[in-house]
């Protein structure tokens, strides 16, 4: 190709330099208006050639500097897509590489998003056993896929977890779609649900109080309730219907349940 550049303008020059001095001989009357006007289009067709011989060798240039890849990012190599001196088309990659920032993703359902989880959601992080560690959803996959059409989130991974992490760990995630602080919650069956509205029995001196509540916030079987009873109340839990206030019991701890 650098040879055929390299004849291609010795081509051109010459052609140029005959039709500038056929040009000359024609304004001079010595020879005809034809041989000015052959000069001229030889000229304009060596131009043309080595036009097209230097973008040939532009374009094996490309093909050269493309013989060995480069990774766009530094990272490792996670997965082998093709092997050495495999034949591939254009646009197949090659290799799948990880780079050194970590990130965590999580597969949520159509459910999870008609629930409100999207971008900023609040949610926690561990290790298999660990203590969570707060983080929040950066973003959303805009496509579906799968079977179950979920949606690919990505969250911010805690600096803690992200110096042990390794691509393809997994780890424990938890979504928080609302937080009450600073709340009482009682276990879910302690809560009676009645005409007049919600209600729990404490257990006071041999008796019980029938105390109404607003139940709030329910997570993990329990529920949150305003106004919360006393820290060292006994709340009844269990069949509910058919107790009364004042009415004398003999209070038992369920077992399984946090005073």
């Amino acid at each position: 190709a650098r040879a055929e550049v390299s004849r291609a303008r010795i081509e051109r020059d010459y052609l140029c330099e005959r039709a500038r001095t056929d040009g000359a001989l024609e304004q001079a009357g010595a020879v005809p208006g034809a041989a000015g006007d052959l000069g001229r289009k030889q000229c304009a067709t060596a131009r043309a050639a080595v036009r097209a011989s230097e973008a040939q060798l532009h374009e094996l240039g490309v093909v050269e500097a493309r013989a060995a890849e480069e990774a766009p990012i530094d990272g490792l190599v996670l997965e082998w897509l093709a092997e050495p001196g495999e034949n591939v088309m254009p646009g197949r990659p090659l290799v799948r590489i990880g780079g050194s920032a970590m990130e965590l993703t999580v597969a949520l359902t159509e459910a999870d998003l008609a629930r409100g989880v999207g971008v900023g959601t609040a949610a926690t992080v561990s290790a298999r056993g660990g203590s969570p560690i707060a983080t929040e959803i950066v973003s959303l996959a805009p496509l579906a896929r799968g079977p179950g059409r979920t949606v690919e989130a990505t969250l911010r991974l805690p600096e803690p977890l992200a110096q042990g992490a390794y691509a393809g760990m997994s780890l424990d995630v938890a979504v928080t779609l609302e937080r009450v602080d600073d709340t009482v919650s009682v276990p879910s069956d302690a809560l009676l649900l009645d005409g007049d509205g919600a209600a729990i029995f404490v257990a006071r001196d041999g008796r019980l109080a029938r105390v109404r509540v607003t139940p709030g916030l329910v997570a993990g079987g329990w529920v949150a309730v305003d106004p919360p009873p006393a820290a060292d109340s006994r709340v009844v839990v269990g069949a509910l219907r058919g107790l009364e206030d004042e009415q004398p019991v003999y209070a038992v701890d369920a077992p399984g349940v946090l005073p």
